[in-house]
C-alpha cells in the first residue's frame, strides 16, 4: 500500500516546538525502514524538498493552479468595480473545488491510497482517505485564550474542524493516552480509530557544544552556570509568562543573583510581557533572547538550575523531554500529560499560583535535591515510551493495521 506524508509549505521554524516535533518526524519517516507491504513517499504544494530516501513528489499549489486557469477576459472583468470583487469571489471557489478534484486525481494517479497529515487542523485535500496528528483539544478543554478562542475566528474554525473533519480520518494519531482520553471524552470519536505514537524529544541532544563554545554562549547572555531559570516557550497567552515573572520577582527577594531566561518568537503576547517585566523592574534579571540556534538551547539546558514549564496547556509538551535528554531538573504545571511522561522526575506546581511556583525553584537550587530529581529523570529516560525509536515502530504498526481496510476498494 502506498502512503503520500503530506509536507507543509513553508512551515516556520520560528513556531517553535510544533516544528522541533515535524521536523524529526519527517526525518524520521524518511529513514525509517517501513514494512515491505507499504511504500511510503512525500507530496507537496512545494517544489525541491531536502529528502534523503524517499520519493518525493509536487503537486501544483492552488495559487499556482488558479494562475494557469485565470483568462484575460477574467483579469479585466475583475477590475471593473462592484461587479468585478464578485466575479472574482465566484471564479476563486470554482478553481478551489477543480483544484481539490485536480489532487485527488493526481494522488490516484500516483498510486497512493492513503495521506498522513503530520501536524493537526492540516486538510489539504477534501474527499480522500487520510490519518491525522494530533496535539490537543485546547478549544474545547482550556481555559478561552486568544489564540485558542478570540482570536482570527479561532474558535469557530477549530470547532469546525473537530467537529466535521476530523472524525471522518481513518486514525487519528496523538502524543499521550492523557491526550486520547481527552478526545474520546470531548468528541463523538471512536476509540479504535486513536492511536497513541507518543511524543519524542526533538534532536537537541546531537547539538551539544564544545566546552569553549559552550562557555562563551553563556558570556554572550552573561549567565552563570546553574544560576538561572529556562523557560523555552512561544509568547502565547497560555504559555503563562505573567504567573512565572511574579514566582520569579518572589524568588530574587531571597535569591538576588539568579536569572530568569525566556525563548521563544512573539505569538501576540510578548510586547503585554516585556511590559510586565518592566513594570516589575525586572529587566535585568529576565532575559528574553528570542528565537535562538539550537546549540544556545542545548547550552540552556545543559547549565540551567532548571526548565520551568508553567503551561496551562496541555497534555504534553516537548520541553520537558529535551530536559530528560540533558539531566535538567524538571518543574512544571501539574498537568496529567505531564505526569504520564513524567512520572515522579519532576517538581509539579499549580501554576496560576506564583508562591507555588516560586516554592519548587527554590527547592531545586539546593544540590541535594537537584540530584535526587537528576537521578529520577534518568531512570524515568531509561525506561520511557516517549521516545523516538518507539514512536517510529508504532508508526509503521498502525499504518500497516489499515492495509486491509483500504484495500477493500480501488
Amino acid at each position: 500500500m502506498k502512503v503520500g506524508v503530506f509536507l507543509i509549505e513553508k512551515y516556520n521554524p520560528k513556531v517553535g516546538g510544533g516544528f522541533s516535533y515535524y521536523e524529526r518526524l519527517i526525518g524520521g519517516i524518511d529513514m525509517y525502514n517501513f514494512a515491505d507491504s507499504l511504500e511510503i513517499c512525500f507530496v507537496s504544494f512545494s517544489e525541491g524538498m531536502s529528502l534523503n530516501k524517499k520519493e518525493f513528489y509536487h503537486i501544483e499549489s492552488f495559487s499556482d493552479f488558479a494562475k494557469n486557469k485565470i483568462k484575460l477576459i477574467d483579469k479585466i472583468i475583475f477590475k471593473i468595480p462592484k461587479i468585478g470583487l464578485y466575479y472574482k469571489e465566484r471564479k476563486y471557489r470554482t478553481f478551489e473545488l477543480l483544484h481539490q478534484i485536480f489532487i485527488r486525481e493526481k494522488l490516484k494517479e500516483l498510486g497512493i491510497k492513503l495521506i498522513l497529515l503530520p501536524i493537526q487542523q492540516f486538510l489539504p485535500v477534501r474527499d480522500f482517505p487520510f490519518i491525522s496528528l494530533n496535539w490537543d483539544i485546547a478549544h474545547l478543554t482550556a481555559e478561552s485564550f486568544p489564540e485558542t478562542t478570540y482570536r482570527n475566528d479561532s474558535f469557530r474554525k477549530r470547532n469546525e474542524f473537530y467537529q466535521n473533519i476530523l472524525p471522518g480520518a481513518l486514525r487519528i494519531f496523538v502524543e499521550s493516552e492523557s491526550g486520547k482520553k481527552e478526545l474520546i471524552d470531548n468528541l463523538r470519536i471512536s476509540s479504535k480509530k486513536v492511536k497513541v505514537i507518543p511524543l519524542f524529544a526533538s534532536d537537541l541532544k546531537k547539538h551539544a557544544l564544545e566546552n569553549n563554545t559552550y562557555t562563551a554562549c553563556l558570556s554572550k547572555y552573561n549567565l552563570i552556570e546553574k544560576k538561572f531559570f529556562f523557560y523555552p516557550a512561544q509568547f502565547w497567552a497560555h504559555k503563562n509568562h505573567y504567573n512565572l515573572i511574579r514566582a520569579f520577582c518572589l524568588l530574587s527577594k531571597n535569591r538576588p543573583d539568579f536569572k530568569l531566561v525566556f525563548t521563544g518568537g512573539d505569538a501576540g503576547n510578548l510586547t503585554y510581557i516585556n511590559k510586565i517585566i518592566k513594570d516589575y523592574l525586572m529587566e535585568e534579571k529576565i532575559i528574553n533572547c528570542g528565537f535562538i540556534a539550537k546549540e544556545e538551547m542545548a547550552v540552556f539546558y545543559s547549565a540551567t538550575a532548571g526548565l520551568v514549564m508553567p503551561t496551562l496547556i496541555g497534555p504534553t509538551n516537548m520541553p520537558l523531554l529535551e530536559a530528560l535528554d540533558f539531566n535538567c531538573p524538571i518543574l512544571c504545571s501539574d498537568i496529567e500529560g505531564h505526569r504520564e511522561i513524567l512520572e515522579d522526575a519532576a517538581c509539579y506546581f499549580n501554576p496560576l499560583i506564583p508562591e507555588e511556583i516560586c516554592e519548587k525553584m527554590e527547592l531545586v537550587i539546593d544540590e541535594n535535591i537537584r540530584s535526587f530529581y537528576i537521578a529520577k529523570g534518568k531512570i524515568v529516560l531509561k525506561n520511557t515510551k516517549f521516545n523516538f525509536f518507539n514512536s517510529m515502530n508504532l508508526l509503521n504498526q498502525f499504518i500497516l493495521e489499515l492495509e486491509p481496510i483500504c484495500n477493500c476498494w480501488e
